[in-house]
């Protein structure tokens, strides 16, 4: 470990999710309900300080100990302590019908960018992203000639002071040209991202947001992917842009903000809508947007809404295995 860090500045569980945010779905035993996606069953409730975090979660390397990973927490954890402090007043006027400024939507937007950058499916997205550009890139110098690729490899062995024997050779060729071999790409391109968090904030605040709030008893769950990003049909040789996905977010189990495309039609930026519970199936189909997106967890403030979302999963599967059966 660097040295320059002593025991006491050391951070070693780094959340990827706000500790702040995830308190907003404690019970009152300041525990999480929790529903684990591999096994489809409610787990043991846990605090907001044991979940959606890792060992060193911003290192170079996830788990290894390095300067990069403390400074980057030092980074978040101010960020979260300056929203703390500014989002309550925020969600009081949501759950109140008075507007929001620009300056407080970009708040929001801040906090959804912040999670939405720094997670899991965001880092496994860009680890993708840098294998396959640079497994193209790499098929594309051994599909030259064998002269070149020659060239290629006494460069190589020239700058590690060994040489790559013939057989080698042809099996590292074969190999990049089938695009089968393993990269270990590091975190470097996605911590890099965290600079850009600013910019993708303006992008959800000039999202159109419409803003659903529960007064029912049974209100809105989060999971370890709380910015639930939906794609539209691909169309044509390119992904769709950020304002044509649709972005899914719970601020708190009583208010959910769905962000879309901007519509200057509708001549409003944020529009608001209130459950009760009467629209009880409205809520949870609410939640089964956000749940469909998790990674591993789906967290709730009552257990109900857990069992609520899971019954509907349990009744989705014994409808697969009733359709097999029937067509065999």
């Amino acid at each position: 470990m660097n040295a320059i860090m002593s025991e006491t500045q050391i951070t070693k569980n780094q959340h990827y999710i706000p500790q702040f945010y995830l308190r907003k779905f404690q019970n009152a035993q300041n525990k999480v309900q929790i529903l684990s996606c591999e096994y489809n069953k409610i787990v043991t409730p846990r605090s907001p300080k044991s979940i959606c975090s890792e060992e060193f979660y911003y290192g170079a390397e996830t788990g290894v100990p390095d300067k990069v990973s403390q400074e980057v927490e030092t980074m978040f954890s101010n960020l979260e302590t300056f929203l703390a402090k500014k989002l309550p007043p925020i969600e009081e006027k949501l759950l109140s019908g008075k507007e929001i400024d620009t300056d407080e939507k970009w708040t929001l937007g801040f906090l959804m960018s912040m999670i939405w950058i720094r997670g899991p499916v965001m880092r496994e997205q860009n680890r993708r992203m840098v294998e396959d550009i640079t497994k193209q890139m790499m098929n594309f110098t051994f599909s030259m000639s064998d002269a070149h690729v020659k060239c290629f490899f006494d460069k190589f062995d020239s700058t590690r002071g060994e040489t790559t024997s013939p057989e080698m050779r042809q099996k590292l060729k074969e190999s990049f040209l089938n695009k089968d071999h393993k990269l270990n790409v590091n975190n470097a391109v996605h911590i890099g991202m965290f600079e850009n968090i600013h910019n993708f904030a303006n992008l959800f605040t000039a999202q159109d947001w419409f803003v659903y709030i529960s007064k029912a008893k049974s209100g809105f769950i989060t999971s370890d992917n709380p910015v639930a990003e939906v794609f539209p049909e691909m169309k044509g040789s390119y992904g769709a842009s950020f304002f044509n996905r649709e972005h899914y977010f719970t601020l708190s189990p009583v208010i959910i903000i769905h962000c879309k495309y901007p519509n200057k039609k509708n001549g409003k930026g944020l529009r608001r809508k209130t459950y009760y519970e009467s629209d009880d199936i409205k809520i949870l189909s609410l939640n089964i947007s956000i749940a469909r997106y998790a990674l591993k967890f789906v967290y709730a403030k009552e257990k109900e809404c857990l069992e609520k979302v899971l019954k509907i999963v349990e009744s989705h599967k014994r409808q697969r295995y009733k359709s097999l059966f029937n067509s065999s």
